[in-house]
């Protein structure tokens, strides 16, 4: 259900728009066209919100009607059934150079091929690229070197702004041109939500995602499809900041895993517990742990760790490729278990040594945090089984489960007292229209789920940076701080 205090709001929108309406089309004597007309516009508006899951590679978009508590993936091509029309590269297609660069970006797949001319250069990894200013990562330091062009902090923001407004100028469209007339009588109230890696949002990286979503959100209001020049775009930018309405817009940065675990969350098998969150996408893998739990009957998360990491899909990949001199595209099949030719499973796992032990060591990291901040809830002392649950378009991949399984073995974590794994894939949530998709294509578009649900309706969260260490704690029931309803007694308590 939506939080009384955000059903408020919606409804106080609701009434100025009608009450300025009525004031617009007041008159004395009106004719049966006139009225007909007044009907329409006295149509309550409709409040949509965008789920924009800005991935390192693609990007994946759901909306919901709030008031319907519905949600919908968004599909932008004419083949229903064709998943890769569902997703939008993160890339900036570029022609030319020096003042005459011109840009051009959110296209499908199809689109992208269709577009791209022999001469064109393509910018991949731009969500990276914006987060490398304030993280000081080493391993994303490569990024800088992949074109000169852009190389400073203003270039970067520039074409992410670009894309990002694309990408909303896109969706808007999607939807109101598959919406079979639904909407075309109302007025639409736009919002949206962008997914950021837990990490950033517990960096200085999560301000400047924030300027560039605002600053996008305004430049997808003036787009139109055509190329831009790259010192035209900058000096738009450089407008919509000046003139201070980047800061009156309804677009947010949110936790992609507070996201990602909300069709879980709303399950029926959610309990209190900690469980551990792995988003495996084509350019990054995230990981958190978190422990869930309730109090005066309302669900709460707190994350106890996050981390971010360049052993996606397609980044080991091209990795291993670059080893064994495979083409990358079919290495990276053979990482879902699709043999081809001579490159079987057992022939990746023993050229991928050095990406196996990071994915591990990235789930280790995590593990620990949580195991140091709470180390009776993650002990095998009181816990038999510790849920893992993956996402992302590398959820299905045989090589990541297996590598994130053996994790325990390899890194002697019984020895750390943490419990065994397993394996779990998020729950389809029943309020979520796959728009022609079957099921099992979910953990595609499960952040962009979570994301297109407006954050009161979303559990409270606390980020890792705000949850102390309860190493030094008195002994207690696992999972019920001084305050918090049992879960098997909460249902009387909502």
């Amino acid at each position: 259900m939506i939080k009384r205090s955000f059903r408020d709001k919606l409804l106080k929108i609701a009434d100025k728009i009608g009450v300025e309406r009525k004031k617009k089309c007041a008159a004395p004597k009106r004719s049966s066209l006139q009225r007909n007309q007044q009907n329409e516009i006295d149509l309550p508006p409709v409040f949509l919100n965008l789920g924009i899951d800005f991935g390192t590679r693609f990007t994946k978009v759901c909306y919901r009607d709030v008031a319907q508590e519905k949600s919908a993936v968004v599909h932008f091509g004419a083949n229903r059934s064709d998943i890769d029309e569902a997703l939008l590269p993160s890339v900036i297609l570029c022609s030319g150079e020096g003042e005459l660069l011109e840009l051009s970006t959110g296209f499908t797949k199809k689109e992208l091929v269709d577009r791209r001319k022999p001469d064109d250069q393509v910018i991949s990894y731009i969500k990276m690229r914006l987060a490398q200013f304030d993280l000081h990562d080493n391993e994303t330091e490569w990024l800088s070197r992949n074109h000169e062009v852009f190389t400073s902090i203003k270039s970067i923001e520039a074409i992410c702004t670009f894309f990002l407004a694309q990408v909303i100028k896109k969706t808007k469209d999607a939807i109101l041109d598959r919406g079979n007339g639904l909407y075309s009588r109302r007025q639409i109230v736009w919002s949206a939500n962008v997914g950021v890696p837990v990490e950033y949002c517990d960096s200085p990286a999560i301000d400047r995602f924030k300027r560039v979503l605002a600053c996008a959100w305004q430049l997808s209001e003036s787009l139109d499809d055509r190329p831009v020049l790259l010192k035209h775009l900058l000096s738009r930018i450089n407008h919509l900041k000046n003139n201070g309405t980047v800061q009156e817009v309804d677009c947010h940065a949110i936790p992609e895993i507070a996201a990602g675990i909300q069709s879980f969350l709303t399950s029926r098998e959610a309990r209190e517990d900690i469980y551990i969150f792995i988003d495996i996408g084509s350019g990054t893998l995230d990981g958190v742990s978190f422990r869930y739990y309730r109090r005066d009957g309302e669900p709460r998360v707190s994350f106890f760790s996050g981390k971010v990491g360049p052993q996606g899909v397609n980044a080991v990949a091209e990795k291993i490729a670059f080893n064994t001199g495979l083409p990358p595209e079919e290495v990276e099949k053979s990482l879902f278990n699709h043999v081809i030719g001579d490159v079987d499973s057992d022939f990746i796992v023993k050229n991928a040594q050095a990406e196996l032990k990071q994915i591990q060591t990235l789930v280790v990291k995590v593990l620990k945090m949580a195991k140091e901040k709470d180390p009776l809830g993650i002990s095998s002392d009181n816990h038999s089984n510790l849920k893992v649950f993956i996402g992302g378009g590398g959820g299905k991949s045989d090589f990541f489960q297996n590598t994130i399984l053996s994790t325990y073995n390899n890194r002697q974590l019984d020895r750390l007292k943490i419990p065994s794994f397993t394996l779990k894939q998020a729950p389809v949530p029943e309020d979520l229209a796959m728009a022609g998709f079957d099921e099992e294509y979910f953990h595609r578009f499960a952040i962009a789920y979570g994301l297109s649900v407006p954050p009161a309706e979303h559990a409270d969260y606390k980020l890792p940076s705000e949850i102390d260490s309860v190493a030094s704690m008195n002994p207690r029931p696992l999972m019920l701080d001084p305050g918090v309803v049992p879960y098997e007694n909460s249902k009387d308590c909502c």
